[in-house]
């Protein structure tokens, strides 16, 4: 049962914002901005690493901060001009929560201005987010029996976590959810894909679907009959879902690593929601292994309607002479989908040559997105980033992936040790990549003739502990670029938490750091959470917290 709330304050200030000062941005419509997962903005007329500099008489800073009812793990979404059911004309951002909530606020309004709200619970039936962990003593663990998660990587409840996809041509979101059932025959655990019209916050007639699937497989959660069903306790929809050519693309992971799970890749036609494509990563292995984590990155699509997604650790076997030769753990996957067989096809992959080492130390290839870089001149004509938890950031070829090299070396372009654990995607810009990794600064690598410098040109004054986000890039074509950082380092759960912390540097020379949110007390976000990515849109940045919707911009009327 869905309520939704169109109500809108009367006390609230309407502000359209019209960029007079370069073009203006017409939305985020995705995780990290497009199928690229760029995290580019090449819009933003507004902000400048001048007008945003930290000065004795500041200029940049928290304006208000939307209140919400759980965490925002999702990032925020921007549509711009956006007509409003009943509320007329408004920039709108839109929010995801944990508590199984959508909310659209007026992106400019301050105090905040909720036009519309969605809820995926129902008390009265007994509908519930999922708890995280097995509690002993008052305290999240997990060990122990439960018929819950049993897990503390998300805390106190797991409800939304995947960052939506708007099509802003038909006005549609879609966005998973994850509730419990409760009923005097036992818990019914569902998730669940939401097709919501963004002017009117109300759930379109088709919608939702309950997402089900099965593969053929023995693997871990076989139902005894060569079959693997999608487990919707189990699996973990933490990745951002994807829009292409009228699909919605839908990853899954798992809550730290608790059997059973598999990767699973699901496909879904976006006008009917009817399922088009399943992808299992490892079918035929138990234990579980080869969930499509990402630190929450979506999959990144290609000019030719390709799917690029990492997955974690397991078993790989891909490359055997011996059957099933079905499981792509620790692999960067190229898929495309096969509606007419219901399934993806993989086209190539890569796998690292020490991929059984990085299993046994439990460490994940998978803990960023596939960054598909612009067309080159020069060198390959399409290229991939990826940097994992082993600390390894790969640039490879996407016409010619690398496959498997047992002993090694890998056949990729090339290979950087970061230093540390990465759990971000990087970001590219005028012919530069901008990364960091657990322990690490901010870098800046150039990209020269097809290859990545092996020393950084610059860096940021600080260094970040893990987990480390997910960078993005606001610019006026090609002048004015500022690199945007969230430090979420402070994310421990309860009394441990602090809050967030928003960084922005000088894309020309991240040694210059433009701004810290943690400089002035009245800038504070509000509590990290994991894998916080800014949105910048029309003069404003967007951060997601524990508990609200932190909104930065200028302090007075004159930008």
């Amino acid at each position: 049962m869905l309520a939704a709330n169109s109500s809108v304050s009367g006390s609230s200030t309407i502000t359209v914002v019209t960029n007079s000062t370069g073009p203006s941005l017409a939305g985020v419509f995705s995780w990290r901005n497009d199928s690229m997962l760029s995290g580019v903005n090449t819009q933003e007329g507004l902000l400048s690493p001048t007008s945003i500099r930290n000065t004795p008489n500041r200029q940049f800073g928290k304006l208000f901060a939307c209140p919400v009812d759980g965490q925002i793990y999702a990032q925020p979404l921007y549509a711009a001009n956006l007509s409003m059911a009943g509320a007329g004309l408004h920039n709108v951002v839109f929010v995801a929560t944990e508590h199984d909530s959508v909310f659209a606020f007026d992106a400019d309004a301050s105090p905040c201005q909720t036009l519309w709200n969605i809820s995926f619970l129902d008390a009265t039936n007994g509908v519930t987010t999922v708890p995280s962990c097995y509690t002993v003593n008052g305290a999240c663990t997990d060990s122990g029996t439960s018929n819950d998660v049993g897990s503390n990587d998300i805390t106190p409840e797991i409800g939304i976590t995947g960052t939506p996809v708007i099509n802003p041509a038909t006005g549609m979101l879609y966005v998973v959810s994850k509730t419990k059932r409760n009923s005097p025959a036992g818990a019914v655990y569902e998730q669940d894909l939401h097709a919501i019209n963004i002017t009117t916050g109300k759930e379109e007639p088709f919608s939702p679907v309950v997402l089900r699937a099965v593969t053929a497989g023995n693997g871990a959660g076989t139902n005894g009959q060569n079959q693997i069903p999608f487990d919707s306790l189990h699996e973990n929809q933490s990745g951002g879902l994807a829009l292409s050519a009228g699909n919605v693309y839908i990853p899954f992971g798992s809550h730290n690593d608790l059997s059973p799970f598999h990767g699973w890749l699901l496909a879904y036609n976006a006008n009917t929601l009817a399922q088009l494509a399943v992808f299992n990563t490892t079918p035929n292995n138990a234990p579980s292994e080869g969930g499509i984590k990402e630190s929450g990155a979506a999959p990144s699509i290609d000019a030719n309607g390709n799917l690029y997604v990492v997955t974690g650790q397991g078993v790989f076997d891909a490359n055997s002479a011996v059957a099933p030769n079905t499981e792509y753990a620790q692999t960067v996957l190229k898929l495309s989908p096969n509606a007419a067989a219901g399934n993806f096809s993989v086209q190539a992959s890569f796998t690292p040559f020490n991929q059984v080492l990085l299993t046994s130390d439990q460490q994940d290839l998978g803990t960023s997105g596939v960054l598909l870089l612009p067309n080159q001149t020069s060198g390959p004509a399409h290229l991939a980033v990826i940097a994992g938890q082993p600390g390894t950031l790969y640039l490879v070829n996407r016409d010619a992936l690398g496959g498997y090299t047992p002993g090694g070396p890998d056949k990729v372009i090339q290979e950087l040790n970061l230093g540390g654990p990465a759990f971000g995607t990087p970001v590219f810009w005028q012919g530069t990549l901008y990364t960091t990794a657990g322990g690490q600064n901010l870098s800046a690598y150039a990209l020269t003739s097809g290859v990545l410098n092996a020393a950084s040109s610059t860096n940021s004054p600080e260094t970040f502990q893990s987990p480390v986000g997910s960078p993005v890039i606001s610019a006026n074509g090609p002048n004015n670029g500022i690199v945007w950082l969230v430090d979420s380092s402070g994310y421990g759960g309860g009394s441990l938490a602090t809050p967030a912390i928003l960084h922005a540097y000088d894309a020309t020379n991240v040694g210059t750091e433009l701004y810290d949110s943690s400089k002035n007390s009245e800038d504070a976000a509000g509590l990290a959470i994991k894998f916080s990515v800014p949105t910048v849109a029309n003069g404003k940045v967007y951060v997601g917290t524990q508990g609200e919707l932190s909104v930065y911009g200028f302090l007075n009327s004159s930008h």
